[in-house]
């Protein structure tokens, strides 16, 4: 890429700003790299170089992201071989991944195990101490969509316990408008110290190139962190009545900041934060849910009544 830069040999653009929008990690990263590279060598990065940068972090995000991580699923109480089968097949096929299932007789075989499973199956009422893992009705395993919202939900509320991802909810007057509104996301998480000023500034520009506003109202302005933090920032701003931005409406703001360096758990958690954004933006009862969220309790509320 450099040497086509300094001899300035042309490249042919086969892609489009729309499909590399669907990839704003990649594109973030791509951002970044060009941008070094400019201040570096005193060259100007063309925009089609910084989307094949993209493609290429993304086929490198996808590859971490696919490594094997052993994954556990359990079912309490009696159940055929038959119906076991089809819940291991049911998750496999979901995750693409192999998931083992652990089976246990009752609530107190499982309390006593340390494991942390990817989602429990029970038709007895249970109490787990950790809220994260999904406790689901055996009959969920037939309803996909369901499965697949309860889980990545999940796996995102374990992400903020662990303090791989730093969550919070902002009530937002409608009168800000999306620009301002933003504006004060990002102001109040400096004024906290979770980001610096140059996240700011960074925001400002990049909102003038790109357009970070998506279907069913939702928005998700997306920088690089810069401030050495080792965690991701996920902060949701929720207008009281939806806005518009040039044509367009918006009630949800999903601000994200990407840790500048990103190890494989990060970056796991990464895509199953935008990967549950996008699922919100699918399902409306899980949308009401999070624009009536309460503090008090964990992030899997938005899931209950699905």
């Amino acid at each position: 890429m450099i040497n086509r830069v300094i001899f300035k040999a042309q490249t042919e653009n086969l892609l489009s700003n729309e499909v590399i929008e669907k990839y704003p990690v990649a594109l973030e990263l791509a951002l970044l790299t060009a941008k070094k590279l400019e201040q570096q060598l005193d060259l100007k990065i063309p925009e089609i170089e910084s989307n094949y940068l993209t493609i290429y972090y993304q086929m490198e995000i996808e590859e971490q992201h696919n490594q094997q991580v052993n994954k556990k699923a359990a079912i309490v109480g009696p159940v055929s071989r038959s119906i076991k089968k089809f819940i291991m097949h049911q998750l496999n096929d979901l995750f693409q991944d192999t998931i083992e299932i652990v089976t246990f007789m009752n609530t107190l075989e499982l309390q006593q195990t340390q494991e942390h499973y990817l989602i429990v199956f029970s038709n007895q009422p249970i109490q787990l101490d950790d809220s994260s893992i999904p406790i689901v009705r055996l009959n969920s395993a037939f309803r996909t969509d369901e499965l697949l919202s309860k889980v990545q939900t999940a796996q995102v509320e374990e992400a903020i316990n662990q303090g791989w991802c730093h969550f919070r909810i902002t009530r937002l007057n409608a009168n800000l408008g999306y620009l301002k509104g933003t504006e004060t996301l990002i102001k109040q998480e400096i004024a906290r110290g979770q980001l610096n000023p140059e996240f700011l500034t960074d925001w400002y520009k990049r909102e003038k190139q790109t357009n970070n506003i998506f279907e069913n109202k939702i928005a998700i302005p997306h920088m690089i962190d810069n401030s050495g933090a080792k965690r991701i920032l996920l902060t949701v701003g929720i207008f009281d009545k939806i806005v518009e931005y040039k044509q367009r409406q918006v009630q949800l703001i999903f601000l994200i900041g990407i840790p500048s360096q990103l190890d494989p758990q990060i970056n796991r958690a990464l895509s199953q934060v935008y990967d549950l954004i996008f699922t919100i933006s699918r399902h409306q009862n899980i949308y009401s849910n999070l624009l009536n969220y309460n503090d008090q309790q964990s992030l899997t509320q938005i899931t209950e009544g699905i």
